[in-house]
């Protein structure tokens, strides 16, 4: 974002707080009169002629110019007489014909008002004094609503129908004004006052200043008008991240400034990779007395610029104003200089989205020929030796009884076995052979059912995992065990199969895409795979190892690459490993002798981070991209193709990520948003990125998550499930702000995890208990 001071105009009085700017002109206030300046003629440095507005007996207090209409701009002028409006045009015809350039009244006041509100379709206007505020209509000049108020800061138009006050305390109203009623009033802050107050003309948002340099978004909607802050954005916080050295340029000052201008702008990028393709983007516009920022409503994301350079220095505006021309594209921010008597035109522009390289989970080049992921494990049979004979006896040896037959039939262990091959038969099974394309809906009403606890004794489900046929279910508790079971749950609840050998607690378990071979990871560093049926001993068992032989913290196991390779995360470094499972049934002589082995094909560190917190990639299809979040906030995209680093994000939370999940497609759903993925941190919500476009599409902080909470997303890419502190889970729609359905839960919920074909959510709680959601 870059901030260029564009003119700098002289006051005509020591008042600077009264003014006003549109995308032609500025108008400024000389006690009882105001003057007019052209823009146009500004930027080509011509003479301007300043068109004086008298028509008031009193000091004129506010102003406010309307949005563009079919007969131009208007400037609304409020003194304690009258409020008269102004239309440019008119103005122009008459001061260029010389003849005497006059206002139309719209209303007598018996108060000066400090503060004027224009409706889009310029119907309403509302006017705020200290003890009240008055709404009448432009057409018809009658009062439509008038209340005593007290200590109002600011009031905006959210539509022609509604208006929004605030108060210094941090009070703010929602006022119906044809009926004339109070729909709602909340308490935004404590301990501090509102400053300033902005409305989203294409959605129902509105945001709300501080005078400590704190701003709170809101969103309300339904048929209830609900309305809840969704996020809160400390401006000198985000201000010392973006300029470390802000703090150490000796100035001395640090006491936080007030949001003295807000303001929502709607701007439209083209698409460099494409001619024909544009997108809209909406930012909230900040004004401090330090700098202005810009914030992405969707992502949360900021930019930041000092008034006069990169450098942030002490406060230098006092008050300020923004004014965006839609035609244009052109954005201005008209401040008032502190302790001058001077006025600055400052030009905003927000840069497009840089165009990067594409980056997507489904590649369309070949493996590299030197590429790691070529290679594969095998099983090696032992070659039988050539000097091996048959034993026999000679006729003239005497033996003591190894011709005669023994008296008892002693163990006879089979050593002949055979693969018997069975003729596949059409699928009778519940269970789509194809992919279907029909997604769920999530937004009709859901229905929730307990099922039966896994444990006798209460202890944390710490991962769900379900395999992608729609048939298996896997629960890691922390008791060290983990269990399996058949679906559906209903009728399979109590046949759940327990699966112990770990010595601490089990943090996750993932199936495998083929054969239903589960793998399960621990806290004691161990990763077991184990095949079906799922009983008995693990089929393959190793540690997970740094290069000093040391056990680390082992954060994430999966299947990799359509399970030929194993990926683990410890420490701060990726761990790939190549094996092989022994198949078919062993012979009962060798059934203590396991030939399944693993091989470690390479180790990656991170960047800057100490350690991985989170860890994903698609296994259901051959991708090279695997996805990993640091302990330094950071994300990383690594190809494993080429074995590099391609991408990464910085400051993706807050807070260190602690899930990753990915948006893939089963053989139960199919999806057109392979490339989506969200990643949650406590207390900063979760997090909806494209790969394909490297950035953030939306934030969603609805939602209680001052700790860890699980998520998951479903397969179809168009819904979120999230645990929450207060004993809920969330279902977000990813084109909503607030959630579809908030279930509330006796417990607290550590898992949650969508069935492959998105119908179903089955939910872990803290006393091992399971509960399915699914639509009706």
């Amino acid at each position: 974002m870059n901030v260029v001071p564009v003119q700098e105009f002289l006051g005509r009085c020591k008042s600077t707080s009264v003014f006003a700017i549109c995308p032609s002109h500025v108008a400024f206030v000389e006690g009882k009169d105001g003057f007019l300046q052209a823009l146009n003629n500004v930027k080509e440095n011509e003479s301007t002629e300043e068109v004086d507005l008298k028509g008031h007996h009193s000091p004129i207090s506010a102003m406010e110019f309307s949005s563009f209409m079919a007969d131009g701009f208007t400037l609304v002028t409020g003194a304690a007489d009258y409020l008269i409006a102004w239309n440019l045009n008119e103005v122009s015809v008459n001061f260029n014909n010389g003849e005497l350039v006059r206002g139309h009244v719209l209303l007598s006041l018996h108060e000066a008002p400090h503060g004027i509100c224009i409706s889009d379709d310029f119907e309403m206007i509302c006017a705020l004094s200290q003890t009240s505020f008055i709404v009448c209509a432009r057409v018809t000049k009658q009062i439509v609503l008038e209340e005593r108020a007290k200590d109002l800061v600011c009031v905006k138009f959210l539509s022609q129908s509604e208006l929004i006050t605030a108060k210094y305390n941090g009070n703010i109203a929602l006022w119906d004004v044809p009926h004339r009623n109070l729909l709602w009033e909340i308490s935004a802050i404590n301990g501090y006052s509102l400053t300033s107050l902005a409305t989203s003309a294409n959605s129902d948002q509105f945001s709300v200043g501080s005078s400590i340099a704190t701003v709170q978004q809101f969103a309300y909607g339904g048929k209830k008008q609900q309305h809840k802050e969704f996020v809160k954005i400390d401006l000198d916080e985000s201000l010392m991240r973006m300029f470390p050295e802000w703090k150490q340029t000796g100035s001395g000052d640090d006491s936080r400034g007030n949001v003295i201008a807000l303001c929502y702008i709607t701007l439209q990028f083209q698409d460099v990779n494409c001619d024909n393709s544009s997108s809209h983007e909406v930012f909230l516009l900040c004004a401090t007395e330090r700098a202005i920022f810009a914030i992405n409503r969707d992502n949360q994301e900021i930019m930041a610029r000092g008034y006069y350079g990169d450098e942030i220095g002490p406060p230098v505006v006092s008050h300020a104003y923004f004014v965006h021309d839609g035609t244009n594209q052109k954005i201005y921010c008209l401040a008032s200089r502190m302790f001058e008597e001077k006025f600055v035109l400052f030009s905003i522009a927000i840069p497009n989205p840089e165009s990067k390289a594409t980056i997507s989970f489904i590649s369309s080049a070949p493996l590299d020929p030197s590429s790691l992921l070529k290679s594969q494990s095998k099983l090696t049979k032992p070659s039988k030796p050539t000097n091996d004979k048959s034993i026999t006896f000679k006729s003239k040896v005497k033996s003591s009884g190894y011709t005669t037959a023994p008296r008892m039939t002693m163990f006879k262990p089979q050593t002949s076995y055979k693969k018997t091959t069975v003729k596949s038969k059409p699928s009778l099974s519940r269970f789509p052979s194809r992919v279907s394309s029909a997604a769920p809906d999530w937004l009709k009403d859901i229905e929730t059912q307990q099922l039966y606890p896994l444990t006798s004794k209460s202890c944390n489900i710490n991962c769900i995992s379900i395999n992608d046929k729609n048939q298996y279910i896997s629960c890691a508790l922390g008791d060290a065990t983990a269990h399996v079971s058949r679906l559906p749950l209903p009728s399979n609840s109590e046949k759940f199969k327990v699966i112990t050998g770990h010595n601490k607690a089990v943090i996750g378990c993932s199936w495998s895409h083929d054969k239903d071979v589960l793998l399960t990871y621990s806290s004691d560093g161990d990763v077991k795979l184990w095949s079906p049926p799922h009983t008995g001993d693990p089929v393959l068992s190793f540690p997970i190892l740094n290069m000093e032989k040391i056990h680390r913290d082992l954060t994430h196991a999966q299947f990799y690459y359509l399970d030929k390779f194993l990926l683990a995360s410890l420490g701060n470094s990726l761990h790939l490993y190549k094996y092989a499972l022994q198949e078919g049934t062993k012979d009962d002589v060798k059934r203590y002798l396991n030939q399944s082995k693993q091989k470690l094909v390479g180790t990656w560190p991170m960047t800057s981070a100490r350690s991985i917190t989170c860890l994903a990639s698609p296994n259901n299809f051959y991708s090279y991209i695997i996805l990993s979040c640091g302990s330094d906030r950071s994300l990383e995209v690594r190809d494993m193709n080429v074995s590099k680093l391609i991408h990464r994000f910085k400051d993706v939370h807050t807070r260190p990520a602690h899930a990753i999940r990915l948006s893939v497609e089963t053989s139960q759903l199919s999806t057109g948003s392979r490339d989506l993925f969200v990643t949650s941190a406590a207390s900063d919500g979760m997090k909806l990125w494209d790969l394909r476009t490297q950035r953030c599409c939306r934030k969603f902080n609805c939602h209680s998550c001052i700790c860890k909470c699980d998520v998951t997303m479903s397969s179809c890419g168009n819904f979120i499930c999230t645990s929450t502190d207060d004993k809920t889970i969330c279902v977000y729609d990813v084109r909503k702000t607030f959630p579809v359905h908030v279930i509330k839960q006796k417990e607290k919920v550590s898992a949650v995890t969508f069935t492959p074909d998105s119908n179903q959510i089955i939910v872990g709680l803290e006393s091992s208990k399971l509960v399915s959601v699914k639509t009706i």
